[in-house]
């Protein structure tokens, strides 16, 4: 991928594996994806994400440094996300801000988004496109080998579920209430999902129309949806 550096040890693993690779090779120009590759979508994204860090007052790493993750400290910050839900607006904005969470989100969205669309190429296209054979469910198992959690495997396995759920309500004008439902109770980390579904919608070509929808679907529901990030 053009001006990709690994920036953890768990992202080294992930991206020199030969199935990844492939991956991220594989694709080209289409709908949605003018970009072509995987490859060149993923650096898109990595991309969008030093702007975005560059540009925000509560950055999670400046761009273009080269990160050494703190292993204790990444625990530390991910075990206080679930106290800062219900944290005070100052409270909560305190936590977004610092230095040792800062790091650990920014590892996340770097890694969701490696892996994220990097199995389309496994995906039988005389098979249903649904369940093991959908390309991030495929993902997801391949990031399965390397970790556990399951903030990063649900927002993998989940990030294109709006987007689907839209387009069947383009279609039949009803939003599907229970598919929605469930996919939001699959979420361990709302935040980090809807952020990444941002940053992923944010690449040249993506109709802008499926966030948008979500962000007001959440809000009906009164669930707090944050500042757009990306």
């Amino acid at each position: 991928m053009p001006g990709y550096r690994a920036e953890s040890d768990l992202e080294r693993a992930v991206a020199t594996k030969p199935a990844l690779l492939e991956g991220l090779r594989w694709g080209k120009p289409r709908k949605g994806h003018p970009e072509g590759s995987v490859g060149r979508h993923v650096a898109d994204l990595l991309h969008r994400l030093d702007r975005a860090d560059e540009n925000s007052d509560s950055r999670y790493e400046p761009a273009g440094r080269r990160v050494s993750l703190d292993v204790d400290a990444v625990q530390r910050a991910r075990s206080d996300e679930a106290t800062a839900r219900h944290a005070s607006p100052d409270e909560a904005t305190a936590r977004r801000a610092s230095p040792d969470e800062g790091a650990a989100r920014r590892a996340d969205f770097r890694l969701i988004a490696l892996v994220h669309d990097s199995f389309k190429y496994q995906v039988r296209d005389w098979r249903p496109k649904r369940g093991e054979n959908h390309h991030a469910m495929r993902a997801r198992r391949f990031a399965e080998r390397f970790t556990d959690d399951e903030r990063l495997l649900s927002t993998i396995e989940l990030h294109d579920r709006p987007y689907a759920i839209w387009r069947r309500l383009r279609r039949t004008g009803r939003v599907e209430e229970e598919q929605l439902e469930t996919m939001l109770a699959n979420l361990p980390d709302f935040d980090l999902f809807l952020h990444f579904v941002e940053l992923d919608g944010s690449a040249e070509g993506k109709a802008q129309e499926p966030v948008a929808w979500l962000r007001d679907e959440l809000s009906r529901r009164g669930m707090e949806t944050g500042a757009k990030r990306f």
